[in-house]
């Protein structure tokens, strides 16, 4: 899967915002899904509800 984590240090200590590749829309533009998580970098990501 195709993504980047990076740090967020505006955010606090242990931020990282998590960025994944979705592929192209109809438009033929890139989609990106990304989400902040808080935690050591190894943290697992939350449930989905």
């Amino acid at each position: 899967m195709a993504g980047s984590i990076r740090e967020r240090p505006d955010k606090g200590p242990d931020a990282y915002e998590i960025r994944v590749f979705l592929g192209r829309d109809a438009h033929g533009r890139v989609r990106h899904r990304s989400t902040l998580i808080r935690g050591s970098k190894r943290s697992e990501l939350p449930p989905k509800p």
